[in-house]
């Protein structure tokens, strides 16, 4: 009688841990998936900021540019400086 209880209690003991390693798993599996969601959703945000500090950069030069080549000028530019923002330009083209 008491080997019967005992072959009970054992198969018990086996199948709660059959459950609990069955559950431990699921979750370790759904977890690893949001990792990676939440991986790439970062990844999808560093490169839109990226994107938009090269269209920043990008403007700035061009207005500046712009603004020294304008020939209407009360204190006309040198030609060094818009020579230096075209370099800049070029710079930060081969750069991005």
């Amino acid at each position: 009688m008491a080997s019967q209880k005992k072959q009970d209690d054992d198969a018990k003991f086996s199948r709660i841990h059959d459950v609990v390693t069955e559950n431990y798993t699921k979750l370790s599996d759904e977890f690893a998936k949001s990792q990676q969601q939440n991986v790439q959703a970062i990844s999808g945000l560093q490169q839109a900021y990226l994107e938009s500090v090269k269209i920043t950069v990008k403007t700035t030069f061009s207005v500046q540019k712009e603004f020294l080549s304008n020939s209407k000028l009360h204190y006309p530019a040198l030609d060094t400086s818009t020579t230096h923002v075209d370099s800049m330009i070029n710079h930060s083209n081969a750069d991005l």
